[in-house]
C-alpha cells in the first residue's frame, strides 16, 4: 500500500504538531483529517521518524515546513524504481513539469500532486521550497551511485543476451562486445558479417514493462547514429525477452536535437542525454529467444 499521499502527509503533519508518540495503537480507529491514525504512524515509521521533536528541530535547522521535511525523508527512503518521477528533481523542476504527462501511473500522479501542493513546482518558489529542493537533490546525488550500479548490471545482462542472439545469425562472422573494451566508443556491440560489413549496436535494456521502460540516449550515441547508416539501437525488455531494433530515423522525432535541421551538430552539443520511452515503439517489439 502506498502511503505517500496528500491525506497521510497532512495527518502526519498534525501528529507532529500535536507532539504525539510515533507508535501504533491497536484499534485506533479515528482519522486525522482524511487519513487513519495508524496509516500516518506507519508512514512516519517507514521514513525513519522516531519523535516529533526530531522533526521540528530538523525543520528549523533546514528552514523548511514539516510537510516538506516529510517529503525529503520519503525521497531518502523510497524505491526510485517505483517512484521514477522523483528522479527528475536531479535534472530540474521545470523538466519535471514538462515531462509530467509521460508518467501516467498512479504513484507518479500522486507524487506530482504532493510536490505541487507543497510549492516545489512553483515558478517563483519560496525560500522553504528552494531549501527543500536542494535537500532532495542532495539525497538523489547520494542515492544515484547505487542506482547506476543496478543499471550497469541490467545493461550488462542485456548486452550479453544480444551478443548471443547475434552469434546465432548465420551471416555474422564475428561479434565483439565493445563496451568492455572502450565505454567511450558510443556503442556496445560490433558485428562483422561474412561479407565484411559491420553493424554497430547500442543496447538499451530495462527490467520494467513496456509502459514504464525508458532508454537514456546521450549526445555521442545520437550523433554517431545520424552519421552512420550501420548504427542501430536495440531496445530490450529483459524480463519479457522482447526486442525492438531501431534505426536513427525511427527515434529521430523523440530526441529534441534531431528536429533542429538548421543547426550544426556542434551547435547542438548542449545536452548530455535524453529519455526515450519504449512504449513509443510498441509495434516494433518482438519476442526473442536463444
Amino acid at each position: 500500500m502506498n502511503l505517500f499521499v496528500p491525506s497521510v502527509l497532512s495527518g502526519s503533519e498534525r501528529i507532529i504538531n500535536e507532539n504525539l508518540k510515533i507508535e501504533r495503537i491497536e484499534n485506533k480507529d479515528h482519522y486525522y483529517g482524511f487519513a487513519k491514525y495508524d496509516e500516518c504512524i506507519e508512514f512516519l515509521q517507514e521514513i525513519g521518524i522516531k519523535s516529533c521533536e526530531e522533526v521540528k528541530k530538523s525543520c528549523k535547522e533546514s528552514d523548511i515546513s514539516i510537510k516538506q521535511f516529510l517529503i525529503v525523508k520519503f525521497v531518502e527512503f523510497c524505491d526510485l524504481e517505483k517512484f521514477k518521477i522523483i528522479r527528475l528533481f536531479s535534472i530540474g523542476t521545470k523538466f519535471l513539469k514538462d515531462r509530467k504527462d509521460d508518467f501516467d501511473d498512479h504513484l507518479s500522479k500522486v507524487s506530482y500532486q504532493i510536490f505541487e501542493q507543497n510549492g516545489l513546482l512553483s515558478e517563483d518558489p519560496s525560500i522553504h521550497a528552494m531549501n527543500c529542493i536542494d535537500l532532495i537533490k542532495n539525497i538523489l546525488a547520494k542515492k544515484q551511485p547505487s542506482t547506476q550500479e543496478k543499471q550497469k548490471e541490467i545493461g550488462s545482462k542485456g548486452e550479453k543476451f544480444v551478443m548471443e542472439l547475434e552469434k546465432l545469425k548465420k551471416n555474422n562472422a564475428n561479434v565483439t562486445r565493445i563496451s568492455q573494451i572502450d565505454e567511450k566508443r558510443g556503442y556496445d556491440i560490433e558485428v562483422t558479417k561474412k561479407n565484411g560489413e559491420k553493424t554497430l549496436i547500442e543496447v538499451k535494456t530495462s527490467v520494467n514493462n513496456i509502459e514504464n521502460a525508458t532508454a537514456h540516449v546521450n549526445f555521442k550515441q545520437w550523433k554517431m547514429s545520424t552519421e552512420r547508416n550501420n548504427y542501430y539501437f536495440y531496445f530490450f525488455l529483459l524480463k519479457e525477452k522482447k526486442l525492438a531494433i531501431l534505426s536513427a530515423k525511427k527515434i529521430n522525432h523523440h530526441v529534441p536535437a534531431m528536429s533542429l535541421q538548421k543547426k550544426t551538430l556542434d551547435d547542438l552539443n548542449q545536452w548530455k542525454e535524453y529519455v526515450v520511452y519504449f512504449k513509443t515503439f510498441k509495434k516494433s517489439f518482438k519476442t526473442v529467444s536463444l
